[in-house]
């Protein structure tokens, strides 16, 4: 008696596929971490300061001396320093502070671990430079590093490091000088800026929470 062989039903293939999907995760993820290695980043690494001389009859003149630092892995571009020491003042509504005297500079662009020194210098009136280191204890300046990289994946960007500092007076060689501290520091990425757009001084002035150290202890910053 012969036996009827049974019909095989044919395995249904699937048709989704996770390699594709695994492939293009791992291509953005290899993209993401090829770029924060090769991201630029300007640091400052020490500041010189020295008072240079009265540049108009109720003016004082500070010398500032940058030593930068790329600590990235591609080359800057377009990089600018600003500046501006904060301007006080009290309301009804408590201590105010806004921009002095915002200016920039453009500054050497570096290659991957190179480094520089920037000099400039920035006046302040003098009374002002009284009140504000008889609240204080010293006088505030902000500064922000501005740069792009010539690295084409960093496209459209444009890198900012936000930095508060302290800046106290002394004698040295019978020369005015200051020592200088680092309160506060803070990075931005920002996307499709115009090279002529400057930061806007005032916001970077309260994020950085300048009004919170007006009085006290120097202590207060370590």
């Amino acid at each position: 008696m012969s036996q009827k062989k049974k019909n095989k039903k044919p395995t249904k293939q699937n048709p989704f596929s996770f390699g594709p999907i695994l492939i293009i995760i791992g291509m953005i993820s290899g993209f993401y971490a090829y770029q924060y290695y090769m991201r630029p980043e300007i640091n400052i690494l020490n500041v010189d300061t020295q008072y240079i001389k009265e540049t108009k009859e109720d003016d004082m003149r500070i010398r500032f001396s940058f030593k930068l630092k790329n600590d990235g892995k591609s080359k800057t571009k377009n990089s600018r320093l600003f500046s501006v020491f904060p301007k006080w003042g009290i309301n009804g509504s408590g201590i105010t502070v806004s921009p002095y005297d915002s200016v920039y500079s453009d500054i050497f662009d570096l290659i991957e671990d190179k480094e520089t020194t920037f000099i400039t210098y920035k006046d302040i009136n003098f009374d002002d430079f009284i009140q504000y280191t008889n609240m204080a204890g010293g006088l505030y300046l902000v500064v922000i590093l501005r740069w792009q990289s010539d690295n084409i994946t960093f496209w459209g960007r444009t890198f900012e490091n936000h930095m508060l500092f302290f800046l106290q007076s002394g004698m040295k060689d019978d020369k005015m000088v200051f020592q200088i501290q680092q309160v506060k520091q803070e990075y931005f990425t920002r996307w499709f800026t115009k090279e002529t757009e400057e930061p806007d001084m005032f916001k970077t002035v309260k994020d950085l929470g300048a009004t919170r150290f007006l009085y006290g202890d120097v202590s207060r910053f370590d």
